[in-house]
């Protein structure tokens, strides 16, 4: 049997509420510490990685991230990266007003 790789694709964004502009790494320590939020921007995991892999990833860095008393948002709500319509072949889909819904996603992110 062949195997095959599949990317775990992710992008992971920290967003610094600072005038919007670039700052070093060391005063983003400073920052935090005086109470400055952190915000992951955008992550998620493409739609062909195992789905187990992706719930078992997904819970592991929301609870690092809400232990840390950061927020998140995920790449997109709908669509390869969201839990509706991502269309992965090995999840079990719940109906939801005419939409796919991945109910074991929303309840990885609903427990962060």
């Amino acid at each position: 049997m062949k195997e095959r790789y599949v990317f775990l694709l992710f992008i992971l964004c920290l967003c610094i509420s600072y005038r919007s502009k670039s700052v070093p790494e060391e005063e983003i320590t400073v920052r935090y510490s005086e109470g400055v939020g952190v915000h992951v921007g955008e992550f998620g995991a493409f739609n062909q990685t195992p789905h187990e892999a992706v719930l078992a990833w997904m819970k592991e860095l929301t609870g690092q991230w809400k232990a840390a008393g950061w927020r998140f948002a995920m790449w997109n709500f709908r669509g390869g990266f969201g839990i509706l319509d991502s269309e992965r072949p090995d999840v079990q889909y719940e109906n939801y007003k005419g939409h796919k819904l991945d109910r074991k996603m929303l309840e990885v992110i609903k427990e962060s």
